[in-house]
């Protein structure tokens, strides 16, 4: 309508006479463009939300509400990104939780754990996940002081047709990756846990992978403690 109104009464089309602007058609013109105002406001807001760099950033050091990254994972649309960008968003939220921030780990990793849904929870999304819960963003070995990485890694990977194949190249970055100080002290409860949970993956190579995983911890972590003595 504003395009219509515009080429009716417009004066940048060379007009030598300047048509009459009834006092009606201005507040319709006024009117319309409150409206788209107020409308691409409205939408501004859950744009910025949803920007994927700067949720990225925020996951790094932001302080997150109860229900403040649910709101933000919505806006940012998670299954209309790219795969890249949906798994470089599930290794920043997975890191975030693995540095004990309950909240988002309640939003982004228990809710994705929670659920076999692999559309609102993608898989490029769930295998970033796994792996910002095993490594920190200097590249080291790293979970949350209560060691619930395991368990909710293995939900999260359950309906991951190709488990087997993160669970290989997640196991490679594992034993060339240094330990952080935090996770030299629960190596042992990592590796119980890593054991309990085996069986949540449902398949016999992924059980494989997860296993040699938690065996390569057991004997990393026994040689460690041996040079401790």
């Amino acid at each position: 309508m504003l395009r219509e109104l515009r080429n009716t009464y417009g004066t940048g089309r060379g007009r030598s006479v300047l048509p009459v602007l009834e006092d009606e058609v201005l507040e319709t013109c006024v009117d319309a463009a409150l409206l788209w105002t107020r409308w691409a406001l409205r939408h501004l807001q859950l744009v910025l939300l949803g920007s994927l760099q700067p949720l990225i950033a925020d996951l790094g050091t932001a302080w997150f509400s109860m229900g403040s990254l649910a709101t933000r994972l919505a806006a940012a649309d998670l299954p209309q990104l790219e795969p890249a960008d949906q798994r470089q968003l599930g290794v920043a939220v997975g890191q975030r939780a693995s540095r004990n921030t309950f909240t988002v780990r309640i939003d982004g990793v228990e809710a994705c754990a929670l659920s076999q849904d692999a559309v609102t929870w993608p898989l490029g999304y769930r295998e970033g996940v796994v792996e910002g819960l095993f490594l920190d963003q200097f590249g080291q070995v790293h979970v949350d002081e209560q060691a619930r990485a395991p368990r909710l890694a293995a939900e999260i990977l359950a309906p991951h047709p190709e488990r087997t194949r993160i669970l290989i190249e997640l196991a490679e970055r594992i034993y060339r990756s240094a330990w952080s100080q935090e996770f030299c002290l629960i190596w042992r409860q990592v590796v119980a846990e890593m054991h309990l949970a085996r069986r949540l993956l449902g398949e016999v190579t992924a059980e494989r992978a997860w296993t040699e995983i938690a065996e390569h911890m057991q004997q990393t972590g026994e040689a460690y403690d041996a040079l401790q003595q």
